[in-house]
């Protein structure tokens, strides 16, 4: 799509970011669609003796991030539908598996997260999509691995 900007400069698209980590193949590679992200907190309010609240105590923050992707192969067609193939497997990992995000045009998703889940769209009129579900708390990094006693 070619570019005409005038007015506001405004971030348009998903330019920039990327992913590592715990999808990892020969041939896995991705479009990214779309991207969401929010930032939440658990919340304490504190009262008086007359219940007002006078003050809040948040804490437990963290970010969750929302990736969609459409896995894809070479860009033959013919030699490529093996490898998207691939490639849509690879972006279906476990929960629990680390997956590190950058935004090269800022830094407010920069983090290792914890896929919570992935989610796989077909469709016979449009192409396979992936939601992939990431989740990242602030103060301390939850391990990926089991602790065993």
């Amino acid at each position: 799509m070619a570019e005409l900007v005038k007015g506001l400069g405004v971030r348009w698209g998903v330019n920039g970011i990327a992913y590592t980590g715990g999808i990892v193949s020969a041939t896995t590679a991705a479009k990214i669609q779309s991207m969401n992200t929010d930032r939440t907190s658990e919340k304490k309010d504190i009262t008086n003796e007359s219940g007002e609240t006078v003050g809040q105590v948040f804490y437990n923050a963290k970010r969750s991030v929302t990736i969609t992707v459409v896995p894809v192969g070479s860009s033959t067609v013919g030699s490529g539908l093996g490898e998207a193939g691939t490639s849509a497997d690879a972006h279906m990992p476990a929960p629990g598996t680390k997956l590190d995000v950058t935004d090269s045009k800022g830094t407010i998703i920069d983090d290792s997260y914890n896929i919570l889940s992935a989610k796989m769209r077909l469709s016979n009129t449009d192409v396979a999509m992936i939601d992939i579900e990431l989740e990242s708390f602030d103060a301390n990094e939850v391990a990926t691995a089991p602790i065993t006693a």
